[in-house]
């Protein structure tokens, strides 16, 4: 059972990486290849992630003997232990705070905590901690100091961008190129475009024409994951159904989607799918057609921008940029780019279900052609801690780096409290042991 504790210049490798296979935002269609697992439950480690978690545990081993000396210990742990980092939603404060916790190199101060980020296996983000994970990784791991002096622009609002007429001409021509390959688009993808526009390096840019980066391109593109000197990152969304409400509090029981470095699926209950064919046609663990396998659907801007698309909570104020709402700032730019915005469909963004007809007597999403996923944070666990408690991860620790806003401008302890409510009726449900470790309620926290 884990623990839990509360708590350069941007590298010229951008422009040399290895060819990624959409031209654009838009996904494209390939002939299928042969040699897929296309599903796998999620009983164990996907084989890429046990990979990169062998490989960096040698680094790992390394960094907690120099550790353990820093502090006074005689001699280092037993084994190497397996700590996680989850980043919590809280729009720029999360992302300024998150990066700023996670991120940032330790301090020589001897009262310094050290190095988490060196000590970590893994990362998590959701929401606005999601882009402070997608930032600092598709810029190569750069410190958080130069993510705000050469990336962020935090001077600029995030729907508006620099030249506002070429900013909206660039994310509808973008957009468009998703439309016409055959995929539905919402607010979502116009959302994510412009999180793209301020989070990634130039390169990848809608003003450069390449908003092309694809979540499973990181792991092969960035020299850091290359040589897994960095946490195993993750960021979390939340499936929600057809008939559930639009505005308001999600029941607790939704279903939690990872995005990992190779895979997207869910572990309660469910499996898992080779991240880079996301968009693909599936019926019962197979393509429903060879020729039509899609790559370029996780575009690393819709990754992060699906994680954090609770959009009214995600306004904040930058500069002399005020606004009712982000959600009608989008809407309105919706209409003109999408020639209208679904009312049902506002703040979702839509995925056909690689699960669909793939049941294995426990996957209550296999039944559904579509799945719909929104912000990690709409059920109150603000604090994605759920990839964390799968057995097969063997998660000892989780530094949970909490920004949310619930009271006073302070977190009350409630998304833990929610998580820990959910894993004990999961554990009645399923009849397995519980890893989350008890927390008080939010008057505990007090």
């Amino acid at each position: 059972m884990p623990a839990i504790v509360r708590y350069a210049d941007i590298p010229a490798f951008a422009n040399n990486i290895a060819p990624i296979h959409a031209p654009g935002y838009g996904p494209i269609n390939i002939t299928c290849p042969t040699d897929t697992v296309w599903l796998r439950k999620a009983d164990s480690l996907g084989t890429d992630e046990q990979a990169y978690v062998d490989k960096r545990a040698h680094q790992l081993a390394t960094a907690w003997t120099a550790q353990t000396h820093r502090v006074g210990l005689t001699s280092p742990p037993p084994r190497t232990p397996v700590v996680a980092m989850a980043l919590s939603g809280g729009g720029y404060r999360a992302m300024l705070s998150g990066s700023g916790m996670a991120f940032d190199p330790p301090s020589a101060d001897k009262d310094d905590v050290g190095d988490i980020l060196g000590l970590s296996t893994y990362v998590s983000g959701l929401s606005g901690g999601s882009w402070a994970l997608g930032s600092f990784y598709a810029n190569n791991g750069t410190s958080p100091q130069d993510l705000v002096e050469n990336v962020w622009h935090l001077d600029d609002n995030l729907v508006a961008g620099w030249s506002m007429a070429e900013f909206y001409k660039n994310i509808r021509d973008a957009t468009k190129e998703k439309e016409e390959a055959g995929f539905a688009t919402q607010i979502t993808d116009l959302w994510s475009l412009a999180l793209t526009d301020h989070l990634f390096p130039e390169h990848w840019r809608v003003d450069k024409g390449h908003a092309n980066l694809a979540w499973n391109d990181l792991k092969d593109n960035i020299t850091q994951l290359q040589e897994a000197t960095l946490p195993y990152p993750i960021v979390v969304a939340l499936e929600r159904e057809a008939d559930q409400p639009k505005n308001g509090m999600m029941a607790t029981n939704s279903t939690i989607f990872e995005f990992t470095l190779s895979e997207f699926g869910s572990s309660q209950p469910g499996g898992f799918t080779p991240l880079k064919y996301l968009g693909t046609r599936l019926e019962n663990g197979q393509p429903k057609n060879n020729d039509e396998c899609v790559v370029g659907f996780d575009n690393a801007g819709f990754v992060v921008g699906t994680s954090a698309s609770l959009f009214n909570m995600a306004l904040v104020e930058v500069s002399n940029f005020k606004a009712n709402s982000l959600l009608e700032t989008l809407k309105n730019l919706g209409k003109l780019v999408l020639n209208g915005v679904g009312k049902h469909n506002d703040d979702v963004a839509t995925y056909l279900n690689p699960f669909y007809g793939w049941d294995t007597g426990d996957d209550p999403i296999s039944s559904m052609e579509n799945i719909t996923l929104v912000d990690g944070g709409e059920t109150g666990e603000n604090v994605p801690l759920e990839p964390f408690l799968q057995p097969a991860r063997q998660v000892d620790a989780i530094i949970a780096f909490d920004n949310s806003d619930n009271v006073n401008g302070w977190p009350s302890g409630k998304s833990l409290y929610l998580t820990y409510e959910k894993a004990l009726n999961h554990s009645k449900m399923y009849n397995t042991p519980s890893l989350m470790p008890q927390v008080p309620s939010p008057a505990g926290f007090d």
